[in-house]
């Protein structure tokens, strides 16, 4: 499998806690989305409605929105189940699935954002707002479900995390990147806390991601190598491909492989593909080079930031 996203899109997130749940294989290409990548033909080829996350099954399909691909991969490995086996139950977890995913969710994502302050002349004071309101009201009436429901568990529904639980990681990570105060929601911040002590949910957190600025400052013991930020670009025949976007920080050793899976694939070649297997024999010395820092043109707003 190839998930097509970004450290700072959301939906994204949300289908790499699904994917690290169920502990499925499976490579990772970025679109840059402050270039614009996803908006051109290489990827509308891919995902013609241009955005992220996309999911290239392996097998010639590739599905897109992100519930969608959270729904097939419970479908295609149900080990652990997302969604409880009796129809009530699955109706109550993709209905607060949904209050994040559909209702609240879409009013935050970038292209309205600029919508609102190139078009409809908000400026940054009344964006906040904007972004607060959808925020506050998504989760007063997530919080008040939770709250008052028997199903209610250690997580959403039962003692097991759920699509429900994947969507309420994404709501709380939202508000803490656009600053948006959660403190009056109890239930839900339990249910947060409890989430983020499982490692397919913090390890799938935007700032984790490479990338991310958060990623390459996170604080290191005194004794461990000084990180060095690597961009692996195609190998050699694969030379006329785009260079990669992506940055990734490690100690003096790359941390991913440059492992094309689209030997037979008919979609377009990626940028950047990052392995989870570790770095493949093939990567040879010269195909992977070193730039100085974080790239300048990248702002640290998280306005700016999350999709």
């Amino acid at each position: 499998m190839i998930l097509y996203g970004n450290w700072r899109s959301l939906a994204s997130y949300r289908v790499r806690v699904a994917l690290a749940l169920k502990a499925i294989p499976h490579d990772v290409v970025s679109i840059d989305l402050v270039t614009g990548e996803q908006h051109g033909s290489r990827f509308k080829a891919i995902n013609p409605q241009g955005v992220l996350p996309a999911l290239d099954d392996g097998h010639g399909t590739v599905l897109f929105q992100s519930l969608a691909i959270i729904e097939y991969l419970d479908d295609t490995h149900p080990t652990p189940p997302l969604l409880p086996a009796d129809a009530a139950g699955r109706a109550r977890v993709r209905g607060l699935a949904l209050i994040h995913a559909a209702d609240v969710h879409p009013l935050l994502v970038p292209r309205v954002r600029n919508h609102l302050q190139k078009d409809a002349g908000l400026d940054d004071a009344a964006l906040q707002r904007w972004l607060a309101r959808a925020l506050l009201s998504g989760l007063d009436a997530i919080e008040v479900n939770l709250a008052s429901s028997p199903h209610t568990g250690e997580f959403c529904h039962g003692n097991t995390p759920t699509l429900a639980d994947i969507c309420l990681a994404s709501q709380l990570i939202a508000m803490q990147l656009f600053k948006v105060d959660a403190s009056a929601y109890p239930t839900a911040r339990r249910i947060y806390a409890a989430c983020e002590k499982l490692p397919a949910f913090a390890g799938a957190h935007p700032l984790k991601q490479p990338g991310a600025p958060a990623s390459r400052l996170r604080s290191e013991p005194e004794s461990a190598p000084r990180p060095t930020t690597y961009v692996v670009r195609p190998p050699r025949e694969m030379s006329k491909v785009a260079k990669p976007h992506l940055l990734m920080s490690a100690p003096r050793t790359p941390p991913c492989g440059a492992r094309p899976p689209w030997g037979s694939s008919k979609v377009a070649k990626p940028h950047l593909l990052m392995s989870f297997s570790g770095v493949p024999a093939s990567l040879r010395p010269a195909d992977v080079g070193c730039v100085a820092d974080w790239p300048r043109n990248h702002s640290d707003r998280a306005s700016d930031r999350m999709i």
